[in-house]
């Protein structure tokens, strides 16, 4: 099942809404940032009352396929940005290879659409993408789509480039797959960023949301992008604009292209025109947190320079604007032919 998405970095050159592509949902808890996790919240998990079966890292919803949805893209002429298994991991041990590179195959023959793949299993999908075995996974696949005669009338000369690409165990590093690895603090950005950079792909980058605490000096050599952003939902974590503005300085001083794509429920109280009233906080630089109560902390104030009162209002009051501005910047992109190469 498809939908249009809103997520902000979906949205095409035109400003025109996104797509998911839903061919698996349901996780498991692989680090802190998906401690409130949101797919839970989500219309399909609601109506079938599935649930995490507990808290922390490895509870779980259990993953479910839906290889009826692998062929969408094929059917979708306009070209759009589609975000790939917003509500599971696709690299997630309960998908099997084969069926990743069933998903692979089509979006191999669909180069109109620009696909981006989030991931924590930053181990697996390493190892998966680029081994002959997974490429042969791929030229497997690509044929089982055109076996029935080529029904979605795909062009001669992308079934072709396809199958050239991943013929004989190469892997053919397709332009319009973007791969990025998710990190909440930095811990995750350092081990994960080093799997994705390991990664053959023409697009390579991270997506940090929820922003959990300070990231300095990040190693940003052979990204493409990153995507920052602060938590929403119930019970969700704050973000400090300095760790924000960190990244974004890294990323322009890296010449890494660099998104905003919310400040989440709390937003610092100065950016606020509307919104004034609602329930306060302290929050430190360093990431400390205090409830206030008649406008003062609860405990003992902070002193440290760059520490911030932020209110807990709704995602759209928050908004989106970074040092008055908003930061939608998105990789430099690659011709349907000069991008694509072949990993050894």
């Amino acid at each position: 099942m498809s939908v249009r998405t809103h997520i902000e970095w979906t949205r095409g050159d035109n400003g025109e809404p996104g797509a998911t592509w839903n061919v698996a949902d349901g996780c498991t808890r692989e680090s802190e940032g998906c401690d409130l996790c949101y797919i839970e919240r989500q219309p399909p998990f609601r109506m079938a009352h599935r649930r995490f079966d507990g808290v922390g890292v490895g509870s779980t919803t259990g993953v479910r396929l839906y290889p009826e949805r692998l062929s969408l893209p094929l059917r979708w002429r306009t070209p759009m940005r589609i975000f790939v298994c917003s509500l599971a991991d696709l690299f997630h041990k309960d998908i099997p290879d084969e069926y990743i590179a069933q998903v692979w195959a089509v979006m191999a023959l669909a180069p109109r659409h620009t696909f981006i793949v989030l991931t924590k299993r930053h181990a697996r999908m390493r190892t998966l993408l680029g081994s002959p075995r997974f490429a042969g996974l791929v030229y497997q696949a690509i044929n089982s789509i055109l076996a029935p005669g080529n029904p979605r009338r795909i062009a001669d000369d992308t079934i072709m480039a396809a199958l050239d690409g991943f013929a004989r165990g190469h892997f053919m590093i397709l332009p319009n797959v973007w791969v990025l690895v998710t990190a909440e603090n930095a811990k995750w950005l350092r081990i994960r960023a080093n799997a994705v950079r390991q990664t053959p792909a023409a697009v390579r980058g991270l997506s940090i949301e929820p922003l959990l605490g300070p990231i300095e000096d990040a190693d940003l050599s052979g990204l493409d992008w990153v995507i920052v952003g602060g938590e929403s939902g119930p019970g969700s974590r704050p973000m400090h604009p300095d760790w924000a503005r960190s990244l974004r300085d890294q990323c322009q001083a890296a010449g890494v292209a660099f998104l905003f794509k919310q400040w989440g429920n709390w937003v610092p109280e100065s950016l606020l025109v509307h919104g004034k009233k609602a329930p306060a906080a302290f929050l430190a630089t360093d990431g400390q947190f205090r409830q206030l109560v008649d406008g003062k902390p609860a405990q003992a104030p902070f002193a440290a320079a760059g520490d911030i009162t932020i209110r807990r209002v709704s995602k759209k009051t928050a908004g989106r604007e970074l040092d008055g501005r908003t930061w939608d910047q998105y990789p430099q992109l690659m011709s349907a032919t000069a991008g694509i190469g072949v990993a050894p």
